[in-house]
């Protein structure tokens, strides 16, 4: 998987581990397989994602990678990649091709064209 476009948002003190390496900041972003914090660019020379938040998220969007969140998000989209949240979430979860794992209640709507859903 190609790190192409990914967006999290409100992960202010919380830690958020991209393919191993921790970042800090309440926006990330990743366009064109490079990572910005704050707006800030950061090295990344990664050809596949894997992001693991630590704590809670506003919202997670990214066009593939697997998703993981310890605690709640309000809303976690990828295209192609698996997404695990450990806690609720308050808004949608969608994938196209990927499971989806949420410990907690979903409080919108699940939409997965490719996968499993269990919650």
């Amino acid at each position: 998987m190609s790190i192409l476009n990914t967006i999290i948002r409100g992960i202010t003190g919380n830690t958020v581990s991209i393919n191993g390496t921790t970042y800090t900041g309440n926006n990330i972003s990743i366009q064109n397989n490079k990572v910005f914090v704050d707006g800030k660019e950061v090295e990344c020379n990664e050809k596949e994602v894997h992001i693991n938040i630590t704590g809670d998220v506003d919202s997670v969007d990214t066009t593939s990678g697997e998703v993981n969140v310890t605690g709640h998000a309000n809303i976690v989209t990828t295209t192609s990649g698996d997404i695990t949240v450990g806690g609720s979430v308050n808004g949608n979860v969608e994938t196209v091709s990927g499971d989806v794992d949420v410990s907690g209640d979903i409080h919108g709507k699940v939409t997965t064209v490719s996968g499993d859903v269990s919650a």
